[in-house]
């Protein structure tokens, strides 16, 4: 799966899905017949709307599973309502999907086939360190090692939550500076590529020992980050209008 991102969303793209128009408030596919699927659409509650406004009687429903390539919503198997999505993570290999909202308390897990609810993850630390005000950035699934990755920030300090889905706890809560946002398992089953937007970086952190191996300044405020087959790094820079390649060994901005 290769993720892009487009103002205010999350779209698959790929041989058999592509993007055929892209407005801010709506995007289109175009799919390959014969490539059955599940395109997972999460978004955060909309504000209070007021009765006899013509959207008065939207879904409170903030993830929606769409069977591909028919294009057709799937209902969910719970009557309650699923999560809001700041961030989602599919687990192919399980058939489940990690969900998160930007103030969570815990990673909601769901079936990627039935939307059915699983239990979900707490975000507490085994030191149990008090979290206050916990606002995730990110969430991202390392394929090397199964392990789940979760950024944030709260009043004091920032976390980067080291994951084992399968025991469902919280194996480590490394401290990282506060502000850090997106990030990407760095392909060696080992590290993490992390942004930090005010401080205008990205970090490679081991995820084992919570240890900084590298910091490189890359252009102002990283809004997002990802890694492509080949293994090259791509950020994109929201207040310098900028996507920059960075050398994958070095972090480097190479151009």
């Amino acid at each position: 799966d290769i993720r892009v991102r487009v103002p205010g969303y999350e779209v698959l793209s790929s041989s058999d899905v592509t993007v055929a128009t892209n407005h801010p408030t709506q995007v289109s596919f175009k799919i390959n017949p014969g490539s059955p699927s599940r395109l997972i659409v999460g978004g955060i509650p909309a504000p209070t709307i007021p009765a006899g406004h013509p959207n008065s009687n939207m879904s409170q429903t903030h993830v929606a599973l769409i069977d591909l390539p028919s294009l057709s919503p799937i209902r969910p198997s719970s009557l309650q309502p699923l999560p809001a999505a700041w961030a989602i993570e599919p687990d192919s290999n399980r058939g489940q999907v990690f969900v998160v909202d930007d103030i969570a308390t815990q990673i909601n897990v769901f079936d990627a086939l039935t939307g059915a609810p699983k239990e979900p993850i707490a975000l507490t630390s085994a030191l149990q360190v008090q979290v206050t005000g916990l606002a995730i950035a990110d969430i991202s699934l390392d394929p090397k090692n199964g392990n789940l990755y979760v950024t944030g920030s709260d009043l004091n300090r920032g976390y980067l939550f080291v994951i084992d889905p399968e025991k469902r706890r919280v194996v480590h809560d490394w401290q990282v500076p506060a502000g850090v946002g997106d990030l990407i398992p760095s392909g060696d089953g080992t590290t993490v590529l992390i942004a930090n937007r005010p401080a205008s970086t990205v970090t490679r952190i081991n995820a084992k020992t919570g240890t900084v191996e590298l910091r490189r300044l890359v252009p102002s405020w990283p809004e997002a980050i990802a890694r492509d087959i080949a293994g090259n790094v791509y950020v994109a820079s929201l207040h310098a209008g900028t996507v920059s390649k960075l050398n994958p060994d070095t972090l480097a901005v190479e151009r």
